[in-house]
Order: C-alpha cells, then structure tokens, then sequence
C-alpha cells in the first residue's frame, strides 16, 4: 500500500479563519453567559413568589399555615432550587474561565497580525470594568444573592419551624454545606487562565533529510522551539540563490555552520551584503529584505532562530532582491 494512502492528512490552519472561529466562540460565551444571568434571577424570583402564598395552596396548607407535608416540601424545593443555583455559578465560572481563554488567544493573534504596525500595547488592552467590577464580580454577586434568597425563604415563610425536629436537622445542615460552597466558591474562586504553558525540557537529533522548504528556497530541517520562538537547519545547495523574501511578523538570527556565500539585505533605504561562512552569526529584524547565495563547492549550513516561532506559509512574502534566484 503505497504512503498516499497510509499517511495521515495534514491540516492548513489559516491564522485569519483560527480569528474569525475564536471571535464566534467568545460571542457563544458571553451569550451564553448573558441569557443565564438573566434567566436565573427571573426564575427563582418567581419561584419565590409562589412559594411566598404556598399556604393558599391545599395540598399544602393546613388550618393556620402550611401542613408538615407541605413544610417539608418546600424546604426540599428550596434546597433543590439552592443546589442547582450553584451548580450554575460553578458551571458560569468555567464559562468565564473559557472566554477569558479564548480572548487571550484572540489577543495574540491581533498583536502578531497587527505587529507591523507598530502599534502601543494601549491598543490591545482591555479596557478597565467601572469601579473594578467586572464579569466575574457581577456573577458572582448575582448568583452568590440568589443561592441565599433560596436558603432564607424557608426560614421567611417558617416552613422550617412547622417542620419536624428531622427535617429541620436536615435543611439547617444541607444549608450549611451549599452556603459555605457559594461563599468559599464567591470568595476565592477564580476564573482566570494561562495562554502560556510550561514545556518540559525537550532533546532533538538533526533529522537526515529535509522537513520543508522555505519560502526562499532553502531546505529547512525543523529542530526545537519554546513559547518565545523556535530553532531550524536552513541549508542551500552549492552555486544556488534564494528567492529574496521578507517576513511580515517574525525576526530571526542566523548562525552559518558551514560553506561560503553571501546574503544581502535591506531595511528601508540601506542595503548592506555580507560575506558568510563558518562561525558567521547575523539578524534579520523584522520586515527586512534579504537574500542569500552558496558560492562555494558544499552547501551552505545555518542554524536560525526564529522569533516568535513560525506561524504558518503566509508570513514570508517574495520581494525583488539583489540577484536573479536559482531557486524555482
């Protein structure tokens, strides 16, 4: 069976799609977020209302206010009520765990598209919530007031009192139990989130043959990277000359390991070309024109850095250079 059909298709991710899919899901969120926030004050205030003339109601009342069968009923609903309240403010803070998430990855994106422009880090900022309550707080308040509107009903309405000695024990403990949950889950719970992970320590072997070919032409044998960037093996055949290319993101240092040639290079109106060989090292910051050529009888090695790492076939673009490429 030949490898067409064997190997794994690989995946095109384009960085504006990737956008677009990240704004959809954070306007999911908050969505999501803004109709429970107003679906759960307006059910459990109804909710209360009712339970507020429960004694008008005859499977519950008795002669002078609520039967012990409908004491304990709406103890056991209140309960219920409370418990699923917070099960909602913890799911809620997932939510907002979630989109902060998807903001982060949003915002990364938007300094990296947007590095060209040189733009203030003030661009990018959040603006500040008024009086420093912002999303989480306000849920917070909001569920954390409605849990204890739950809890207080029984005792507003004295169904606890007309209850049994059992089912007093039994609601005062629960209520305990779901109390100090909202208020351990109000006070230190947080919905906060690290785009950046930590990476273990990581080993690489040169790979034998090459991985891709750059937008210049050079082969590229991909070694290591980290969050801040990554490391490859460029090399180009002897008497070759690349495509002259200029990166739209990204910056990179170069180190020649071995052959001879030259690269030349040009940021605004000063051009410069210099002479390579082993032990070499260079920068190209970002935006620079360059182009390299091999010029000796092996081909030319470097190892390069690239900074932040490579993000994807549509950061390189072809420009006019020093000489005509080799390189189709």
């Amino acid at each position: 069976m030949s490898d067409e059909n064997t190997s794994p298709e690989v995946v095109q991710l384009d960085a504006g799609t990737v956008y677009q899919r990240i704004r959809a899901e954070i306007a999911t969120t908050d969505d999501i977020s803004f109709k429970l926030l107003g679906l759960v004050p307006l059910v459990s205030g109804a909710g209360i209302l009712s339970i507020a003339f429960s004694d008008k109601v005859p499977v519950l009342a008795s002669v002078g206010g609520l039967s012990p069968f409908g004491a304990a009923a709406l103890n056991v609903l209140c309960l219920f009520a409370a418990t699923v309240t917070l099960g909602l403010f913890r799911w809620e803070l997932r939510n907002v765990q979630t989109c902060t998430w998807l903001i982060l990855r949003a915002k990364a994106l938007e300094e990296r598209g947007l590095a060209n422009l040189n733009l203030s880090s003030k661009f990018f900022a959040r603006p500040k919530p008024p009086d420093a309550i912002g999303k989480e707080r306000a849920e917070k308040l909001i569920y954390a007031t409605t849990v204890a509107a739950w809890l207080a009903v029984p005792f507003a309405i004295g169904s606890v009192s007309q209850s049994a000695a059992l089912w007093q024990a039994f609601f005062v403990l629960t209520g305990i139990v779901i109390g100090t949950l909202t208020a351990l889950s109000g006070l230190f719970s947080r919905a906060s989130v690290e785009l950046e992970r930590p990476t273990r320590p990581s080993t690489k072997v040169l790979p034998t043959s090459r991985d891709a070919v750059a937008p210049d032409g050079s082969d590229v044998r991909i070694l290591l990277g980290l969050t801040g960037g990554g490391m490859a093996h460029f090399e180009l055949a002897p008497g070759a000359t690349s495509k002259a290319v200029t990166h739209r993101t990204v910056e990179e240092i170069w180190y020649f390991l071995s052959g001879r040639g030259q690269m030349w290079r040009k940021q605004g109106e000063q051009t410069d070309i210099v002479d390579l060989g082993p032990g070499k090292c260079l920068t190209i910051p970002q935006g620079t024109h360059f182009q390299f050529r091999s010029q000796g009888d092996e081909p030319l090695a470097a190892v390069g850095v690239t900074m932040p790492p490579w993000p994807g076939k549509k950061e390189a673009i072809v420009v006019s250079g020093a000489w005509r490429p080799t390189i189709a």
